[in-house]
């Protein structure tokens, strides 16, 4: 998963996957992609991470924007608690 802080709306998506497709092989191209409007920081200004990954990609606790990666159509899909259960069942393959 990548968490993309996007405060402003402007991310494109289309984009983003056109870019990755050039720079990074399939392997390391993000299977999720979490937009968020800020980061949760400590003290410090370290990230959250433990908070992020207790959380994980199930959009019924998480009210941040999340896509999956279709790999049919190489496209972000906005992911909604029916096709997280498709992907936990096995009928959405990643």
């Amino acid at each position: 998963m990548c968490g993309i802080v996007d405060t402003d709306g402007s991310l494109d998506l289309e984009r983003l996957v056109k870019d990755m497709a050039r720079d990074l092989p399939k392997y390391a191209r993000p299977v999720f992609l979490r937009v968020m409007d800020s980061l949760d920081m400590t003290g410090t200004f370290k990230l959250k991470k433990v908070d992020l990954q207790k959380e994980g990609y199930d959009p019924s606790i998480i009210k941040d924007k999340i896509y999956y990666l279709d790999p049919k159509s190489e496209k972000y899909i906005s992911l909604s608690p029916d096709e997280y259960e498709k992907i936990k069942t096995g009928q959405i393959r990643l």
